[in-house]
């Protein structure tokens, strides 16, 4: 079954990634508003697409593939249109730092940017550049190997997202066994070594830091079969749990795990209202190009800033226009090229060679 409005829940967040790292490039406005301050962290849309990557990555893993064929089609999915992105965002850099540097107007966002650009001019940029090139930059200790965020900074996600590809098999393989005591000594040591791991490296692109957001996806696959087939509302305890421990500690993240729950108990029960919102031709189409519109947008802001830049643009009102709406529109059509010959091939290119591999084993 294809889940349509999973697809539509990750259109929508990956404009709502676009749209906060647009905003940082306008003039600046404080807002004590509780419901604008929940749009302006850009950290919840990227914990939505972390809690859809379990989900989709435990309905990959019951194929059974072997772990080098899941792997080799995972670095497939995540690797081409990440290095064409990177290396770019690589040979733009000085590009980059000229065109904020240009900006007339004060914004810690623009400041931040700029001082990660120059960290990845001071850092070991040998060590730097391999560790993007091998998204291994997650792991390095930010306080002695500031990587994560100088090159391509919205790719410590991504770094998050392959050491999960490299660990989740092994976990999948033992909790599908049924030895309970196995299986817990398991999870207790998981639990023991990221617990220990995560003081020494802090930033959220190192696996142990966040895999609690993975796992409430992945958890969620088995839970949301059962109400598939005969209405087990269990899932939906399991997430209220889970968003009611958070409420403590950040009710943004419970935001998202009722955003989620929603989600998962309309794709069953569908309705015409829902099916607008997250089934809707438009949201398909960019939940579709996502992980390009992801990977792309922050060159396109600062290619179309620079030309506004030149066009020498007074008026910040058709400036801020300009960016956000031009910055979507050139994103989306870029995307679209690259999701289209580039993302397209290489997952052909991946089901061509699994179906080869299992021809060959019959």
């Amino acid at each position: 079954m294809r889940y349509n409005y999973l697809e539509g829940l990750r259109g929508y967040m990956a404009l709502w990634v676009f749209f906060y790292h647009a905003s940082g490039f306008l003039p600046q406005t404080k807002t004590q508003n509780k419901f604008l301050s929940f749009f302006s962290d850009a950290s919840l849309p990227v914990i939505v697409f972390i809690i859809l990557s379990g989900f989709v990555t435990h309905l990959l893993l019951q194929k059974n593939e072997s772990y080098f064929v899941f792997l080799k089609r995972r670095a497939l999915r995540l690797f081409p249109i990440y290095l064409v992105c990177l290396i770019i965002s690589l040979l733009l850099l000085k590009f980059s730092l000229n065109t904020l540097e240009q900006i007339p107007f004060e914004s810690s966002k623009i400041y931040g940017r700029i001082k990660l650009i120059e960290t990845y001019y001071n850092s070991n940029k040998t060590l730097n550049i391999f560790s993007h090139l091998t998204l291994s930059h997650g792991i390095f200790p930010e306080n002695r190997f500031p990587f994560t965020y100088t090159i391509m900074g919205q790719s410590w996600s991504l770094t998050l997202e392959w050491q999960f590809y490299i660990l989740i098999p092994f976990l999948y393989y033992f909790l599908n066994k049924k030895n309970v005591v196995q299986n817990g000594i398991i999870i207790a040591l998981f639990v023991l070594v990221a617990l220990f791991s995560r003081n020494y490296i802090t930033q959220p692109s190192f696996l142990p830091n966040m895999i609690a957001f993975f796992l409430i996806g992945y958890f969620s696959v088995p839970l949301f079969k059962k109400f598939e087939s005969s209405n087990n509302k269990n899932i939906f305890i399991f997430l209220g749990i889970i968003g009611l421990l958070y409420y403590f500690k950040n009710w943004m993240i419970s935001c998202l795990i009722l955003i989620w729950a929603i989600t998962l108990y309309f794709q069953r029960n569908k309705n015409i209202f829902f099916d607008t919102i997250f089934g809707g031709r438009i949201i398909q189409f960019i939940g579709k190009i996502s992980y390009s519109l992801y990977c792309i947008h922050m060159i396109v802001l600062i290619v179309l800033i620079n030309v506004l830049q030149k066009l020498d643009i007074g008026s910040d009102t058709l400036y801020s226009i300009s960016v956000l709406f031009g910055g979507v529109i050139f994103s989306l059509l870029i995307s679209h090229l690259t999701y289209k010959y580039i993302e397209l091939y290489f997952i052909n290119l991946g089901k061509v060679k699994y179906n080869s591999d299992l021809t060959t084993k019959i």
